[in-house]
C-alpha cells in the first residue's frame, strides 16, 4: 500500500499525466475543428454546384414549352451527375428515416435561397445513397436528385493516424522532460533523507533546469559545510 501511494504521489507521474491529458485534449480539439471545417466547405461546394445547376436548367426550360420539357431533362441527366425529374412522373420511391447533417444543411440554406420551403430525403438506390431534393423550377414541382458519393467526406483515416503518431512522439519528448526534472529531484529528496538519518550523501550532480542545478549546488555546499 506505502508503495502504490509512493507511486501515486510520483511527480513524475503527474506530470506524465498532465501531458498525457494535454496532449490528448489538443488532439481531439484539432480533429474536431479539422473535420467541422471540412464540412462547412463540403457543404459550401455542394451548395454552389446545386445553385448553379438549378439557374442553367431553369434557365433553359423557362425558353421552352411545357412539352419540350420532358426531352430536354432527358437528355440532360447524366448518370453518376445530378439529375432533375418533375414529380408528377417519377416513380414512386421509399425514403430513408434519417437526413444527415448535409443534406440538413442544404435543405436549410436552399430554403432561405429560393424563399420557399424545400423539402429533402436520403434514398438508398442499391449501393448508391441519393439524395432528393423537391424544388419549384419555372412553376412546377421537380426532383432534384443528388448522388452522395460525389460529396461524401473523405476517408478521415490517414488524418487520425497521423494525430496519433504526432501525439506519441510528443509525450514521448515530454517523458523525456519531465524525467530530466523528476529524477535530480529524485535524488535530491534521497540524499535528504540519508542527511536526516545522520549519513553524509556524496555530493550531487548539478543537473536539469538552471534552478534545480543551482538547488543541487546549494545543497552540496550545505552538506560540505
Amino acid at each position: 500500500m506505502t508503495r502504490l501511494r509512493g507511486w501515486g504521489g510520483s511527480l513524475f507521474l503527474r506530470l506524465a499525466l498532465l501531458v498525457v491529458l494535454a496532449v490528448a485534449a489538443s488532439q481531439i480539439f484539432t480533429l474536431w475543428l479539422v473535420s467541422s471545417e471540412r464540412q462547412q466547405l463540403l457543404s459550401q461546394q455542394l451548395y454552389r454546384e446545386v445553385i448553379n445547376t438549378l439557374a442553367d436548367v431553369e434557365g433553359a426550360l423557362d425558353g421552352l414549352p411545357p412539352e419540350s420539357r420532358q426531352s430536354f431533362l432527358a437528355e440532360y441527366n447524366r448518370l453518376g451527375m445530378m439529375q432533375i425529374h418533375p414529380v408528377s412522373t417519377a416513380e414512386r420511391v421509399d425514403f430513408l428515416p434519417n437526413m444527415d447533417s448535409t443534406g440538413e444543411d442544404l435543405r436549410s440554406q436552399l430554403s432561405q435561397a429560393l424563399g420557399e420551403n424545400v423539402t429533402a430525403y436520403i434514398r438508398q438506390n442499391g449501393e448508391r445513397r441519393e439524395l432528393w431534393l423537391k424544388i419549384n423550377i419555372v412553376g412546377e414541382e421537380y426532383w432534384l436528385i443528388i448522388p452522395r458519393g460525389r460529396f461524401r467526406p473523405r476517408d478521415t483515416t490517414t488524418l487520425w493516424v497521423a494525430a496519433g503518431l504526432a501525439s506519441f512522439v510528443a509525450m514521448m519528448v515530454a517523458f523525456v522532460i519531465a524525467w530530466r526534472v523528476t529524477r535530480p529531484l529524485s535524488k535530491l529528496a534521497t540524499a535528504a533523507q540519508s542527511l536526516q538519518r545522520g549519513i553524509t550523501p556524496p555530493p550531487l550532480t548539478p543537473r536539469g533546469p538552471n534552478e534545480l542545478a543551482e538547488f543541487t549546488e546549494h545543497f552540496n555546499n550545505m552538506v560540505a559545510e
